[in-house]
This record gives structure tokens, C-alpha cells and sequence, in this order.
């Protein structure tokens, strides 16, 4: 039982295999029940490794969706399916809403775009929550990198030209936990940190954060202004990707805290 008052079972790669469905359908027969939720997290998130390993990237993000939600529908359970700002592209220049068109930019995108309308066509009573920049405490995000980074004394070059919502994986857990116990309607929503930022802005904060901590008093926070094009990479990234999420807020979700706060929080827990 957790502390919000939910009994959760948590599963790794090695306790259930998500491309398979045939394991999806066995493992929804033996441990869900109606009225149950699965939250899934789950997803090749290597953008990069994408573009050259297709086949893995659509086994799990969109293959497997589809399995998990047709079990999810078959055992009378909920499905609350996580994706990604990558499924827009270029041509926005202010928050996005969910009614706004994707058009993914290369196979990471493209594989969680079929996963999610997978999910709201075979799971009715399901839930797509996009999100976006994510970092948290735990694993690899763009702040911890930074912060090392910092700290290493390695200079700092962060692209200034590409921008999206940061949010905290704290936060997010928040909406979530509300969205089970409100009973929020099914469907597709946008869930997402409340402010737009570059990486740039987003790594300079990181450091401003830090130093308000009393970390790195002795060292400068000085991070050096790039654009994308001066940072080699196989794929296209949408340089407009923020979220907007009023339709949350709109249905009484708790605003999210603050961005500065957020990475407080987080330098605080890992350094």
C-alpha cells in the first residue's frame, strides 16, 4: 500500500515483456481486475538510437500500447498511457493544445503517436497523458546531466533555439494520483510544466538553483548560447514544443509548482 492509498505493483522489463501479446493478455488474466488502473511508463525514449532501430522503437511504443490497452479493455481495467511533445513538429510558437494536429519528425515521435491512438481507440476508458522535458530524482534527465557537467568543471554549451515545457516527474505523479481520484473522463490530455523555456534557460536555472543551495558558490553558472544547427545530431527536433495544459487546469487540477521550485527540489535530493 503506498502512502497515497493505493496498493501498487511495480513490474521491470524482466517481470513482463510488453511486446509480447500474448504475456500482456496472460499477465491482465491472472492479476487485473475491473475497476483496477495500469499506469504505463514504459518506452524506448533513445531519440536518437530511434532512427536506426525502428523496429524496437515501434515494438514498444506503439506495439505494445495496443497489447496493454486490449487487455487492459478485455479485464474491465483503466489505462493511463504516458507520451511526448515529439509528436509535434515544427510551425507552433505557443503552447500547444490537444486539438492542435501532430505531425512527428522522425521514428520516436512517429512510434509514440501510434501508440497513444492506439490506447484511446482500443482502451475506452483509458487516459493518454502527453508530457514533456521530463527530469526527477531518479535516472537520467537534461538537469542532472547539467549539474554534473558544472561541477566537473566542463564548459557548458546548451542550444538556446529549441523550446518546451520542463516538468518535473514529481509533479506529474501529482496529476496522475489526481486524475485516478477525480475521475477525470477519458481521453487524450495535455500534462505538462507550467512554463516555456529553452534548454539554455532551462540549464541556466538549473545552475541558479544550485548556487542558491550553497552548491558551486565557487564556480560560474556561465552556460554558452548555441543554436541547433551547431549541435550535430540524426534527428529533427521540433524547435517549438511547449504544452499547454488548460484543459487540466480547467477541470480543477492543481496547478503545478513552480519551475524554479521543482529544481530545488531536485538539486536538493541529488547532490
Amino acid at each position: 500500500m503506498s502512502k497515497a492509498g493505493f496498493a501498487v505493483l511495480s513490474l521491470r522489463r524482466t517481470d513482463f515483456d510488453l511486446t509480447d501479446p500474448t504475456a500482456a493478455a496472460e499477465w491482465a488474466l491472472d492479476h487485473l481486475r475491473p475497476g483496477d488502473v495500469v499506469i504505463n511508463a514504459a518506452a524506448y525514449t533513445d531519440v536518437e538510437g530511434a532512427e536506426t532501430n525502428v523496429d524496437a522503437a515501434f515494438a514498444v511504443n506503439a506495439l505494445g500500447p495496443s497489447y496493454l490497452a486490449q487487455a487492459c479493455q478485455a479485464s474491465g481495467a483503466r489505462l493511463m498511457h504516458i507520451s511526448t511533445d515529439f509528436v509535434f513538429g515544427h510551425g507552433h510558437s505557443r503552447p500547444i493544445s490537444e486539438e492542435a494536429a501532430p505531425s512527428p519528425l522522425g521514428v520516436y515521435g512517429e512510434s509514440k503517436l501510434q501508440g497513444e491512438r492506439s490506447v484511446l481507440q482500443l482502451a475506452t476508458s483509458g487516459w493518454v497523458f502527453r508530457t514533456a522535458w521530463l527530469f526527477g530524482p531518479h535516472g537520467k534527465c537534461f538537469p542532472r546531466t547539467i549539474l554534473q557537467a558544472w561541477l566537473a568543471g566542463k564548459s557548458l554549451r546548451v542550444v538556446d533555439d529549441q523550446f518546451g515545457s520542463p516538468t518535473s516527474t514529481l509533479e506529474l505523479a501529482k496529476w496522475i494520483r489526481h486524475a485516478l481520484e477525480s475521475g477525470l473522463e477519458p481521453g487524450l490530455y495535455h500534462a505538462a510544466g507550467p512554463e516555456v523555456l529553452s534548454w539554455h534557460e532551462l540549464a541556466s536555472a538549473t545552475l541558479r538553483a544550485a548556487q542558491e543551495l550553497g552548491h558551486g558558490l565557487d564556480l560560474s553558472p556561465e552556460v554558452t548560447p548555441v543554436p541547433a544547427s551547431e549541435w550535430p545530431s540524426q534527428v529533427t527536433r521540433p524547435m517549438y514544443s511547449a504544452l499547454s495544459s488548460d484543459r487540466l487546469l480547467a477541470q480543477g487540477f492543481p496547478p503545478m509548482r513552480a519551475l524554479g521550485d521543482s529544481l530545488r527540489d531536485l538539486v536538493s535530493k541529488i547532490l
